[in-house]
């Protein structure tokens, strides 16, 4: 069973909330335990109260989680929603961003994929490397510039999957960076590889000592989620979409 720590049981317990809801648990357990039903009421009730508190508290956790992601949205990308192709966005399409706390962060669960699939940065030609992003978006190809740092999937000499291993910097004291621009060519889809990719560029984040690894303008969050990434904000073209 759950128990909450020290320092959360008594912020609950001084807002009134665990004194009222436990006396209330206690005088229902008493009749019980007179009326025959024993121990393993008490037992029953002590869980429902853990059940609760550790429900109220993960709720606070969500909303505090929400304000910081927020918070450090805006500061990382200012003046986002001025921007014409944001502005140009159709009305009814929402975007995500999602974030993984990588000083919280285990190891992620290793993907299937084909034989033969390498991975690592990408140091070869510029052209070779767009090409590929051709083929996932062209309107990504010029993102992808000469100094940046790619780490892709290959099949021989083939790149079948790449991202960007993104820096944004330091902000509100943790340094933030994450893969963008992930795309696999139509041929190598839904195999495991991007998801491989993406969980290997991930863990080269967490190694170099970035504090989260963000996921920016995406709209396959449940995607990211398969591994262990969280939806911070949604947005659409008139900003920030309440949950």
């Amino acid at each position: 069973m759950y128990m909450l720590s020290g320092k959360h049981f008594q912020a609950e317990w001084r807002s009134g909330r665990s004194r009222d809801f436990s006396h209330q648990a206690l005088d229902k357990c008493r009749g019980r335990w007179h009326s025959g039903k024993g121990a393993s009421t008490l037992m029953e009730m002590q869980e429902s109260l853990w059940k609760r508190l550790l429900s109220s508290n993960e709720d606070q956790k969500r909303d505090e989680l929400r304000m910081d992601c927020e918070k450090l949205f805006c500061d990382m990308f200012p003046g986002f929603f001025d921007a014409p192709g944001i502005k140009s966005l159709p009305e009814e399409e929402v975007f995500a961003e999602l974030v993984m706390d990588l000083r919280e962060t285990g190891n992620m669960p290793c993907y299937a994929y084909p034989d033969g699939i390498t991975f690592g940065i990408y140091k070869g030609d510029a052209g070779k490397l767009r090409e590929a992003v051709a083929l996932v978006d062209r309107d990504w190809v010029q993102y992808f510039q000469e100094n940046d740092r790619v780490y892709c999937a290959f099949d021989g000499d083939r790149i079948v999957s790449f991202c960007i291993l993104d820096d944004f910097g330091r902000h509100e004291g943790l340094h933030i960076g994450g893969p963008g621009c992930v795309g696999t060519v139509p041929d190598s889809r839904r195999k495991g590889i991007g998801l491989e990719m993406v969980r290997r560029a991930t863990e080269i984040l967490k190694e170099e000592g970035f504090d989260l690894s963000w996921i920016h303008y995406t709209h396959v969050g449940p995607w990211y989620e398969k591994l262990g990434y969280r939806y911070a904000v949604r947005w659409n073209r008139r900003g920030i979409v309440p949950d």
